[in-house]
């Protein structure tokens, strides 16, 4: 699972906004759900147990009592192995909700 907000979101550093913060009480994640989670800003996990992945944070990254995380190597992708050079890939926007 990747969670990443663009570098280019935040319009100075270090920032605070936007953020991505996960409230998980009562979630469980299998250890077979490797995350990946990116911002150039503030990171926060509350109410969540043990996950395996990684977080990157460009500015605070925020933890509950309870909270492990156990390192796993993510995949990247536009990268077949590491022997070779990266092929990249684009994303986009597909579809944007806004709300009250």
């Amino acid at each position: 699972m990747h969670l990443i907000v663009p570098y280019d979101a935040a319009g100075s550093r270090p920032c605070f906004s936007p953020s991505l913060l996960m409230n998980t009480a009562g979630v469980t994640m299998s250890s077979a759900v490797w995350l990946f989670a990116y911002s150039p800003c503030q990171i926060g996990f509350s109410g969540l147990g043990t996950i395996n992945g990684q977080i990157y944070g460009g500015s605070d990254v925020n933890t509950s009592l309870g909270f492990t995380l156990q390192y796993q190597s993510v995949p990247t992708y536009g990268i077949a192995n590491a022997a070779s050079a990266p092929t990249g890939y684009t994303t986009g926007i597909v579809y944007k909700r806004e709300t009250r």
